[in-house]
């Protein structure tokens, strides 16, 4: 059986790819797949000739960045005499284009370059090089927009080429190329057009071309799919969230925190021949995420406590972005900073009810006012405002079906993000065996 069928798409299952945890801070499978493939890759692509290439510059007669502006000059409603502009904040990591928070600028040269029918819009330069030459294919609803310094455009030919090159130009070879092509030493890294219009591009015939775009594209609608389902349902988390602790609020009984939650603190005497291993809570309610082990002599003064399952941890540091997370059964055996204390119910209560509140905009106000102000994002919670301020408490049962309820729609999320992931990974190896020709166009037909 070849790599190919051993991955097919309608098997993901028996490929033994784990649904990431919620509290485990797991990278993203695309991502680690990515790094996978970089590992070892030349600038050329095996089992094609050079005589089976062109240069991006021959299929792409026009590749130029667009112009700067100041932020003052901004608007997030169209005026007479301005352009709508398609930001680097518009062009997300995971591919997609979002175009709720489009702008508009007034006074743009004349010979400012817009997107059209035949444009893809690319990373030209950004702080992380993973996403340097970041390609991405424009709706129909910013046909006409601008890009800023930091982006290209790329005019293609025509539509079928442009369709073919969205797809060779997200292949991980090529990704790995422009990224570690990119010059600059100060942070940011650059994309120099002279260099990428000499880039090589596989050229197949146009049949074998429009096979590869076709199958690459059934996936992608398959992705795409599974996103938007997941946005959808997420969105919905965030309602119901909302409304179910609104009612809280109006209705039950209202008890101060202190009353419901109690620190919980399990000192650690730090021996400096013993290893550590460490947790961190990511803001938003992202969960955790674990260090690498570090002996006890690098902890040096630091005070560590050690956490359990089942405790709630707060970021004191940054609560006021919602760092909060319960600790999962797999997290064992570690420990955290003395500015992550974790509580625990009083009452015998489900400690998720407080991760849950804590992940509306309610409960992230509040932590928000218990946490006064400070250098930069740097805001100290005052733990003893927090368990002063009072919550809404309904009933245990009502507890324990909100938590049920709302849980659900979490696991249904993970799971359709778990599973578009693993498509992202099927993508990247399809991909590049079909543009090595170490993958038959015929066979990766027959299986989407």
């Amino acid at each position: 059986m070849s790599d190919w069928q051993q991955i097919a798409l309608g098997d993901l299952q028996s490929r033994g790819v784990a649904v990431p945890s919620q509290g485990t801070g797991a990278v993203p499978l695309q991502q680690e797949h990515l790094e996978r493939t970089r590992h070892g890759l030349t600038d050329e692509f095996t089992n094609v000739a050079a005589s089976d290439t062109k240069a991006l510059g021959d299929l792409c007669p026009v590749i130029g960045s667009g112009p700067s502006w100041a932020a003052k000059d901004e608007s997030s409603v169209p005026s007479e005499g301005a352009l709508a502009v398609l930001k680097i904040t518009n062009t997300r990591p995971d591919g997609s284009v979002d175009l709720n928070e489009l702008a508009y600028v007034a006074g743009l040269p004349a010979r400012t370059k817009v997107i059209g029918p035949t444009s893809l819009v690319m990373i030209r330069t950004n702080g992380n090089r993973k996403r340097i030459g970041n390609v991405y294919l424009p709706p129909e609803e910013v046909h006409g927009a601008a890009v800023s310094a930091f982006q290209f455009i790329l005019d293609a030919h025509d539509a079928e080429t442009r369709d073919y090159l969205y797809m060779v130009l997200r292949s991980p070879r090529i990704q790995h190329l422009m990224s570690e092509s990119a010059s600059g030493s100060t942070g940011l890294g650059n994309l120099a057009v002279r260099w990428l219009k000499t880039l090589k591009i596989p050229w197949p015939d146009a049949l074998e071309r429009k096979s590869q775009v076709k199958v690459i594209g059934a996936v992608d609608d398959q992705i795409t799919a599974l996103d938007k389902e997941a946005g959808a349902l997420d969105a919905l988390l965030r309602v119901r969230k909302e409304e179910l602790f609104a009612h809280y609020a109006a209705t039950a009984n209202m008890l101060p925190i202190g009353e419901v939650l109690k620190e919980i603190k399990r000192p650690i005497t730090v021996d400096p021949e013993a290893e550590y291993r460490q947790i961190g809570i990511r803001s938003h309610g992202r969960g955790l995420f674990t260090k690498e082990a570090v002996t006890g002599e690098s902890l040096g003064s630091k005070r560590v406590f050690w956490v359990e399952p089942g405790d709630l941890v707060i970021n004191i540091v940054f609560a006021w972005e919602g760092a909060v997370a319960v600790v999962p059964p797999e997290i064992e055996g570690y420990c955290g900073s003395h500015r992550f204390p974790s509580y625990r119910r009083l009452d015998g209560g489900d400690i998720e009810f407080f991760r849950l509140f804590f992940s509306t905009k309610t409960g992230t106000q509040l932590l928000a006012n218990c946490s006064p102000g400070g250098a930069g994002r740097n805001r100290t919670l005052s733990r003893k405002r927090l368990m002063e301020s009072p919550v809404g408490m309904p009933s245990a049962q009502e507890q324990d079906r909100a938590i049920s309820e709302l849980r659900a729609l979490e696991a249904n999320i993970l799971a359709l993000r778990a599973e578009a992931d693993r498509l992202r990974a099927v993508h990247s190896t399809l991909l590049s065996g079909l543009l090595d020709r170490t993958i038959d166009i015929k066979s990766a037909e027959l299986e989407v």
